[in-house]
C-alpha cells in the first residue's frame, strides 16, 4: 500500500478536515420519493461512508419548488428537495449516516433548467438568454430572467444553504458546471445578455458571486465548494483560458475548493460515458491549480487506483472525485 500513501493523507476544505483524498462526487440517484429522502438513499450513502470515502456529496438538492409540477428535464424529478423546511429531517439522516462512520458530507445546491419563484407560479424553463436552446429535453427557454427574478434565485440559494446547515452537512457545493443554470450564466455560449449579468467575465460570474455572498451571509462559518466546467466544450463557449480568468474573480467571494469537470450535457463531444478515455480531463484541474491556492480535484472518468495516485502525486489535483465508479 505504500505506493498509494498520498491518497490516504487527510486534507482540508476550509476548516473541515477530510480523512483521505477520496471524494464521492454528487449524483442524482433518483432514490427519492417526491423529492424526499428515503431509506434506500440513506443506505446508499451510509455504505460508502463505511467503506472509507473521505467526503460524500449529496447530488442535486433542488432550490426551486417543484411540488405538483412536471419538469421537462427528467433528472429534476429524481433530485432531492431543499426548497422547503420539511426536507431538513430527511437530509439530516444522510449527514448523520456519514458522520457516524467518520466521513464528511456536502450537499450540492442545484438549479437545472426550470424554475419558479413560488409554488403559486408555473414551473417554466428559464435561461440567461432566450435565444439559446436549453438543456436536453427542454427545448427553447420559455423565459429570460429579469433582474428581479435573479434576486429571488439568489435568496433561494441562501435559504437552501440554511437548511443544509440545519441538516448537519459539513460543506455546501454550488453547482456551476455541465450546462446547468449557473454555468449558463458563466458561459459565453449561453449568456448573451447586455445588462450587468452578461458580457465581461465579472458580469457573467455575477449570478454565482451573488449566490456565494448570500450563502456566506446566511452560513458564515460553512466552507463552500464550487463545481465548474473548466472547458464547456460548446461552440463559442468557455475554454480553459476563460475559466482561468473567471476563477480569481469568483474566488474573491469566498470559495474553499474547486471541483473541476468538463462539458455541457448537450456538448457535441462526449464527456462521461465509457468511450471517453480514462483521465481525459484531469489536465483541466492541473491548469486551474495555476490560478488558485485552494484545493482542486478533478472528476469524470477516474476509474483506477493508479490514476487516482497519479492525480495526487503528479499535481493534477489535491483529491480525486469519483461517482459511479
Amino acid at each position: 500500500m505504500a505506493k498509494y500513501q498520498k491518497l490516504l493523507e487527510p486534507f482540508n476544505i476550509g476548516g473541515v478536515e477530510i480523512r483521505n483524498r477520496f471524494v464521492m462526487l454528487p449524483m442524482t440517484t433518483e432514490m427519492v420519493d417526491n423529492y424526499y429522502i428515503t431509506d434506500s438513499i440513506v443506505d446508499f450513502y451510509e455504505e460508502r461512508a463505511k467503506g472509507g470515502t473521505g467526503l460524500l456529496e449529496l447530488g442535486s438538492a433542488y432550490i426551486s419548488d417543484c411540488f405538483n409540477a412536471t419538469p421537462k428535464y427528467h433528472t429534476t424529478t429524481g433530485a432531492a428537495g431543499i426548497w422547503d423546511d420539511s426536507f431538513v429531517p430527511g437530509l439530516a439522516r444522510i449527514a448523520d449516516a456519514c458522520r457516524k462512520h467518520g466521513a464528511k458530507s456536502a450537499v450540492q445546491l442545484q438549479l437545472c433548467y426550470e424554475w419558479r419563484a413560488t409554488d403559486a407560479d408555473e414551473l417554466k424553463s428559464y435561461a440567461p438568454s432566450k435565444d439559446v436552446p436549453s438543456g436536453p429535453f427542454v427545448g427553447m427557454p420559455e423565459c429570460e430572467y429579469t433582474k428581479e427574478e435573479i434576486a429571488i434565485v439568489v435568496k433561494q440559494y441562501g435559504e437552501a444553504a440554511r437548511r443544509a446547515k440545519e441538516a448537519g452537512f459539513d460543506i455546501i457545493e454550488i453547482h456551476a458546471g455541465i450546462g446547468y443554470m449557473v454555468m449558463r450564466f458563466l458561459s459565453k455560449y449561453s449568456n448573451h445578455r447586455t445588462d450587468e449579468y452578461g458580457g465581461t467575465p465579472e458580469n457573467r460570474a455575477r449570478l454565482l458571486t451573488e449566490i456565494l455572498d448570500e450563502v456566506h451571509r446566511v452560513c458564515p462559518d460553512m466552507p463552500v465548494l464550487v463545481r465548474i466546467s473548466a472547458d464547456d466544450l460548446m461552440p463559442g463557449g468557455n475554454r480553459i483560458e476563460d475559466t482561468l480568468e473567471l476563477i480569481p474573480i469568483i474566488e474573491k467571494h469566498g470559495v474553499d475548493a474547486w471541483s473541476v469537470q468538463a462539458g455541457f450535457h448537450e456538448a457535441p463531444r462526449p464527456v462521461a460515458n465509457q468511450i471517453v478515455p480514462e483521465g481525459e480531463f484531469i489536465d483541466l484541474a492541473k491548469q486551474v491549480k495555476t490560478v488558485t491556492s485552494k484545493p482542486v480535484f478533478p472528476g469524470t472518468r477516474i476509474n483506477t487506483l493508479d490514476l487516482c495516485d497519479k492525480v495526487v502525486t503528479q499535481g493534477y489535483g489535491d483529491a480525486v472525485g469519483m461517482a459511479r465508479q
